[in-house]
């Protein structure tokens, strides 16, 4: 049973057959030491040949359980336990003051809530109207993500823009990613499974211009049995945790960006208010803008659109639609206003990679679609 000798290593098998008790192989041998031990290395790698085949199955298994220890499953990590929101806590929502003629942002007149910007701001007192776009700082390009296709993990993200909270969540999750694997691979059976045994004592052969010499030595502790038993379940979780923080980021981004278009429609109704205008019909007016531009995720565009207020309904554009098609995410996103009870409904159709490879994917999650309704 080759299972029971797991810890045989080649040096200690060819010391079970000291030459002064092989007579009839030194005798064979004509009492030539470097073929004998050629003879017993060639034994030797064959019973240690042995050992790794009957501990395939058993490795496998015992990684298996690993696995499902940490991810609940075999075929995916989706029940990895991630940090809290990790993916969109780096996201952070504000409204600043631009210059509607050049389209510049103002970053450094920033509001953090809507109620924190005056009536005087918004026309009251004559020429003190300020123009203000939600901005949503914390963005990561989750398009630019590099996977290292021999190790399955994450490796860095290629964006100059990121801001330093962007970059902390990115190295959180590349931490979780890292601890997940740990854990595995610091299961016993596992451990011993990669790196168990040591290829030693066995006649090397190399060949050189002068010849062919043959060395009797040690390949070292490198040289372990299944260094790559957990090379897809890496692959497997870092998908998986990349997945989960996606789909938190997008969430974080949903929610901001129904608060952004809920200030602006707030916002366009106070201007009316304060112009001495129809407040109903400059919230509705607002709350159109903001619903379709909802389907872009674009608030500035959101903000400028308020310029452009169409008198005749049948002008009115009333659905919004984007499309994205990157390596590792696809997204649908359908904006519908509904003019006379103010309400967007609004489509998101999602799909992530589920076998990222480099910068393309190798196999694609089944997608999914969420509607929801948003009443201004």
């Amino acid at each position: 049973d080759y299972s029971q000798c797991v810890g045989l290593d080649t040096d200690t098998i060819v010391r079970m057959c000291p030459t002064e008790k092989l007579t009839a192989c030194v005798e064979k041998y004509n009492g030539k030491t470097s073929d004998l031990d050629e003879y017993l290395s060639s034994v030797a790698q064959g019973i240690m040949l042995d050992i790794d085949n009957s501990m395939l199955t058993q490795c496998q298994n015992a990684a298996d359980e690993a696995m499902v220890k940490v991810c609940g499953d075999t075929e995916n990590c989706d029940g990895l336990a991630l940090d809290d929101g990790l993916g969109g806590r780096s996201l952070e929502y504000k409204l600043c003051e631009y210059k509607e003629d050049s389209s510049e942002i103002d970053y450094s007149k920033c509001r953090t809530d809507v109620a924190q910007i005056t009536d005087e701001e918004l026309g009251r007192a004559g020429n003190t109207k300020k123009d203000f776009a939600g901005v949503i700082d914390g963005t990561i390009a989750w398009e630019n993500l590099n996977f290292n296709e021999d190790t399955g993990l994450l490796e860095t993200i290629e964006d100059d823009m990121l801001t330093e909270n962007a970059k902390s969540e990115l190295a959180v999750l590349v931490n979780n990613i890292n601890n997940a694997i740990a854990t595995i691979e610091a299961d016993p059976t596992v451990q011993y499974c990669m790196t168990g045994r040591r290829v030693q004592g066995l006649t090397r052969t190399t060949k050189t211009d002068e010849g062919v010499i043959r060395n009797r030595t040690s390949f070292g502790s490198d040289e372990g049995r299944f260094t790559g038993l957990t090379q897809q379940m890496r692959a497997l979780i870092t998908a998986s945790a990349v997945k989960k923080a996606q789909e938190n980021y997008h969430s974080k981004i949903d929610e901001l960006n129904t608060k952004m278009a809920k200030d602006y429609v707030a916002l366009g109704e106070r201007a009316a208010t304060v112009a001495g205008e129809n407040a109903l019909d400059a919230r509705r007016e607002a709350a159109r803008l903001s619903c379709t531009g909802l389907a872009n995720s674009s608030a500035f565009a959101t903000a400028k659109g308020k310029k452009n207020v169409q008198t005749d309904p049948a002008e009115r554009e009333m659905v919004g639609s984007k499309t994205v098609n990157e390596w590792n995410y696809k997204e649908t996103v359908t904006s519908t206003f509904d003019w006379e009870t103010l309400t967007c409904h609004r489509c998101v159709r999602q799909q992530y990679c589920g076998k990222p490879k480099r910068k393309w994917c190798k196999k694609w999650n089944e997608a999914t679609e969420n509607c929801s309704d948003i009443t201004f």
